[in-house]
């Protein structure tokens, strides 16, 4: 009967034909194994062998069946995956216990059970205690396995990069192996990556057994710098168990005697990338100028269309000759992924090539925008030193003639060169342009963090730059009319318009003394990690309001979320998972109302 109905027709397996009775063919267990053999001494186990293959032969001959049932399982360790022996196995309602066997099965079983819903409840020593119910079925088993935890704390496998290593590459992504399935949001919370100076945001993704967090830091890392890892204490296993902190230091390689990329443009793994984008990298050591680059920089999108464009190698002053930038012919597509590859034979002065090739990844924003051009940002009239600024001496602006130097620095660049000794912030505050929604501000800065106010001066959106030149955008879903855009600004930083549109350069611009200053005001709303799944921390600026309230948009104005805030309070910890679980993946806007102020920024969640 089991010969036959292993393959539901006559065509059966046939081990069976020369024998004279009826016969069962049973795979129930096998000898070759030693796991698998554990099983066989324990009397539970063949006796539910047994008992199936009689059911077989029952129901062939008779077609009568049991009316009472069986609860059986395996109670296995977590971590290891092996059985466990002398676990104490309890059955309710009847209070009847069971202890496996120390063979190395890991089996129970209860027998001759009433038709009707029971609870099973395992226990050993050193082990988490787990529940389960199991609704018994006349004439079958029932089966209910458990994989229990031990309550020791869990530890950390292995670290890549390891203590101590040098020459790591600033590209790498870190990795971390526990001991047994962790509690996510726990660990990425107690999680710290910083150099001196520098703490890096990043991006997690867990492995599916959630035993393997990988780390990717949210742009390169500095060059021939240490950094620190730190696991602070509070991170716990999937059962609660606390993890005890851990710390590890790893140099990374040097970006003097190597060739290698040190900033892209767009960033690795940036989602919502404006579609007039340029693609671009930045190289530690400066690149031979006489090169032919023009096929050095291929990107590719999903759908497999090559973009075409041209390379350039930008030879501006500041940093001559070390960023590829290739400008799309034609504008990207929306919504695609992109990976874009430098070939490895891109060399240095000297000749050394970068080597291996480098190659990163982006999406494009599924919104088409038209972008408005700033034509008339050459005007010097135009630029102001910002309310913020912490001195009351401010620049004076010579040779100040808007330079078109195509030779120098292209089209698509601008500079402005000054010197100033202290911060502040310097604010362009020509025509006002009236955004419709679908409709894109868009300009190009470099080494700055820019800011669009609207008409009132209110903070409408501060934009992160990572110190490479890059292109902006702003949109609104509602209609907006822009009043200003302004830079937070030191030294050396610089601002062009449009898209590849004309070059505006200010040169020979005198220094500055500082007066005696108070501390500015902060006024960054900083989220990060940016992107993130599931939480996203909120730094909020330091400020002074009688109520202030934390809200959340969605690009459409819908009002999602409004907190009060405490006062005092700086830090808020959002979990969207939690608060809003039928919240979609995609872009939000964090609004902070404090008094008259109020403070964006917009965050990615990837659900």
């Amino acid at each position: 009967f089991g010969d036959f109905n292993f393959y539901g027709s006559p065509n059966y397996l046939g081990v069976l034909d020369d024998l004279t009775m009826p016969s069962e063919l049973s795979e129930a267990t096998f000898h070759d194994h030693p796991g698998e053999e554990a099983k066989l001494y324990n009397p539970d186990f063949t006796r539910m062998e047994g008992r199936g293959i009689f059911y077989g032969i029952l129901d062939y001959f008779t077609g009568i069946h049991y009316t009472d049932g069986v609860i059986s399982g395996i109670v296995t360790d977590s971590d290891t995956n092996e059985p466990l022996d002398s676990v104490r196995v309890q059955l309710n309602p009847g209070d009847s216990v069971h202890y496996t066997d120390d063979h190395h099965s890991g089996y129970y079983a209860f027998h001759h059970l009433a038709p009707g819903q029971y609870t099973v409840t395992i226990e050993k020593e050193g082990y988490v205690a787990l529940t389960d119910t199991v609704q018994v079925h006349p004439g079958l088993y029932d089966f209910a396995d458990f994989s229990t935890g031990s309550t020791a704390p869990p530890t950390i496998l292995s670290i890549n990069p390891a203590d101590s290593s040098i020459g790591v590459s600033i590209w790498t992504n870190l990795t971390i192996e526990f001991s047994r399935p962790m509690d996510l949001e726990s660990v990425e919370n107690a999680l710290i990556l910083a150099a001196p100076g520098d703490t890096l945001s990043f991006m997690s993704s867990w492995n599916v057994t959630e035993e393997m967090l990988t780390l990717n830091p949210l742009g390169a890392m500095q060059t021939d710098t240490w950094y620190t890892l730190t696991l602070e204490p509070g991170a716990t296993d999937v059962f609660g168990h606390a993890l005890a902190g851990h710390t590890i230091s790893f140099q990374t390689q040097t970006g003097t005697t190597q060739l290698i990329p040190v900033n892209i443009i767009p960033s690795e793994q940036q989602q919502m990338v404006d579609r007039y984008s340029t693609i671009s990298v930045r190289f530690s050591r400066s690149l031979d100028p006489e090169a032919d680059y023009a096929n050095k920089i291929l990107v590719m999108s999903d759908n497999f269309h090559r973009v075409a464009g041209r390379v350039d190698l930008d030879d501006s002053s500041l940093e001559p000759n070390k960023t590829l930038t290739l400008v799309p012919d034609t504008p990207l597509d929306a919504n695609r992924a992109y990976t874009v590859t430098v070939l490895g034979t891109v060399a240095d002065t000297t000749g050394q090539s970068l080597g291996s090739h480098f190659t990163w990844t982006f999406r494009t924003s599924d919104r088409i925008y038209q972008a408005t051009r700033l034509d008339s940002g050459q005007s010097l009239d135009q630029w102001t030193i910002d309310f913020e600024a912490n001195t009351t001496v401010f620049p004076e602006l010579v040779d100040t003639a808007a330079i078109h130097d195509f030779s120098a620095i292209h089209l698509y660049l601008g500079l402005i060169i000054f010197d100033y000794d202290g911060s502040g912030g310097l604010r362009w505050t020509g025509p006002t342009i009236d955004l419709a929604p679908g409709d894109a501000l868009g300009f190009y800065a470099k080494g700055a963090s820019p800011i669009v106010y609207d008409l009132d001066g209110n903070i409408l959106e501060i934009m992160s730059n990572d110190g490479g030149w890059q292109y902006y955008s702003y949109a609104s879903e509602s209609p907006v009319t822009i009043g200003g855009i302004g830079f937070e600004v030191s030294r050396f930083y610089g601002f062009a318009d449009g898209y590849l549109d004309e070059v505006m350069r200010f040169t020979d611009i005198t220094g500055i003394s500082a007066e005696p200053a108070t501390q500015p005001e902060n006024f960054n709303l900083i989220a990060y990690p940016n992107p993130f799944n599931p939480s996203v921390t909120l730094i909020l600026p330091n400020f002074q309001a009688s109520e202030k309230w934390l809200s959340l948009y969605s690009l459409r104005g819908e009002l999602l979320m409004k907190i009060p805030i405490a006062s005092g309070e700086n830090l808020i910890r959002l979990n969207l998972q939690n608060l809003l679980p039928n919240t979609a993946s995609g872009v939000y806007l964090v609004r902070l109302q404090a008094g008259s102020q109020a403070y964006n920024t917009k965050i990615l969640y990837l659900k």
